[in-house]
């Protein structure tokens, strides 16, 4: 039986969505990826429940973070998957609480942090299912390339 656990990622930044992807994918997660919050909705609608929704807020597509998690927390069979919003925004307390999502993070991502929040919904730490045991990323927004490099160790 598959007891990996399934992430939701909806970002309108290629680089950041394919990194993440890759980085979780690799850490042993099943990762789903949209582009835009109405293609997510749909798939969320019709698709496999994600343990946990990573959500750009600032999104260029059809509808933005904002309204995605309007729509989310309004939908009873939705509305208890956890959100992790990210921004690369600055954003005030408030309009952080405003979000409605469980957690915020900045960009660029703290993948420290990340970890510890995926732990808290009942991730197990990456590599305990055959990925890489410790990934640290060699680029990202931070190092102003694709979040796509990481290093495994033992």
């Amino acid at each position: 039986m598959d007891e990996s656990k399934r992430i939701l990622i909806v970002e309108d930044m290629e680089a950041t969505r394919e990194g993440l992807a890759d980085l979780l994918r690799r850490w042993g997660d099943r990762v789903d990826i949209f582009d835009g919050g109405g293609r997510a909705l749909e798939y969320l609608q019709a698709g496999p429940r994600p343990d946990v929704i990573l959500l750009d807020l600032p999104l260029r597509r059809d509808m933005n973070g904002w309204q995605f998690l309007e729509v989310v927390k309004a939908e009873p069979r939705l509305r208890q998957i956890p959100v992790i919003a990210i921004s690369g925004a600055d954003l005030t307390p408030e309009q952080r609480i405003r979000c409605n999502a469980e957690e915020f993070m900045s960009k660029p991502l703290d993948l420290q942090r990340l970890i510890a929040l995926l732990q808290q919904y009942g991730f197990p730490p990456p590599g305990s299912r055959g990925g890489a045991t410790k990934a640290v990323p060699r680029s990202g927004p931070a190092h102003g390339g694709p979040l796509k490099a990481v290093v495994e160790t033992s």
